[in-house]
């Protein structure tokens, strides 16, 4: 992201609290975001600095709440399509080994019996993703920018889940409100056109493979199939008020197609779910296996 001024810079909305006592992990951040010359692999060294001296003050869960929530809020203001370095950040942390000054050895954290690398779950990442987005996936605001916000956090969590990022639980994206209307047949809201378009955006392969994984019925491909008619019939029909929206729409069917013609090439799972003849297959396993080894 381009260098901004400092009235422009993107920040998060904080506290007055914060205010009188800057926070040194979320200026880490902010200026990661802000500042070209800033990468991300020195705000992930800054950020495991900081880690080591947290765990000797009993403040890890602070620190983790602190950069999640500031990554999670950054994700809500930056457009989904200049999100790449903050994508790029939240991978290599997760990926960051941290020592333990104390034990020795690499710093973990507890989830029940297990040990697991600190930054490598993520603690308290998905608790402020499910916050997030139970407090709007039902609801389409008055508010443009709150949809806004929205569309730019989902976006966000497809690029991460694109990314095979560890700290993801990883339910099926189709399990969300949005873009289940159209499996229920019921009206489809400009907000719930934008953000299924963000998935086939940033991560087309991901969604059709959700999709078909959960297709126990049958039901589920026609989802896809479902998804792409409306978009181009939406895009057909525009009437010029919304611009973002017919890129996005436009970007959404450009990856559909795409994806599509990557999966026939490779010829190993068939575009629409098959109980028997020639490509079928005989379960969900196989066909789940089928699409493993494409590499989703």
């Amino acid at each position: 992201m381009a260098s901004t001024p400092e009235s422009q810079a993107l920040s998060p909305a904080i506290s007055i609290d914060e205010l009188i006592n800057p926070c040194p992990t979320r200026e880490i951040l902010l200026r990661m975001i802000n500042q070209d010359d800033v990468s991300t692999v020195s705000a992930v060294e800054k950020i495991a600095v900081l880690t080591e001296a947290a765990s000797q003050t009993d403040t890890l869960s602070g620190l983790a709440n602190i950069v999640t929530a500031t990554l999670i809020a950054l994700a809500k203001r930056i457009p989904h399509d200049k999100q790449s370095k903050l994508v790029e950040f939240t991978v290599r942390l997760g990926q960051t080994t941290v020592p333990d000054p104390t034990e020795g050895g690499e710093l973990c954290f507890h989830a029940g019996i297990t040990k697991i690398p600190f930054w490598s779950g993520m603690p308290e990442f998905l608790d402020h993703l499910s916050t997030e987005w139970l407090r709007n996936s039902r609801v389409t605001h008055s508010s443009r920018l709150a949809n806004l916000d929205f569309a730019n956090l989902v976006a966000f969590y497809a690029q991460l889940a694109n990314a095979k990022f560890q700290g993801l639980g990883y339910n099926s994206s189709w399990d969300y409100p949005q873009l289940r209307q159209m499996y229920n047949k019921t009206s489809l809201s400009i907000q719930d056109v934008r953000v299924a378009c963000m998935w086939f955006i940033h991560s087309p392969r991901k969604a059709w493979a959700d999709i078909h994984i959960n297709s126990d019925d049958g039901s589920h491909p026609k989802l896809w199939r479902a998804w792409k008619r409306h978009l181009r019939e939406y895009h057909f029909s525009d009437d010029g008020s919304d611009a973002e929206l017919q890129i996005c729409i436009a970007r959404a069917l450009d990856n559909m197609n795409k994806t599509e013609a990557e999966l026939e090439i490779n010829g190993s799972v068939p575009f629409v779910w098959r109980n028997r003849g020639k490509g079928s297959y005989s379960s969900p396993s196989d066909l789940i296996r089928s699409i493993e080894k494409l590499g989703f």
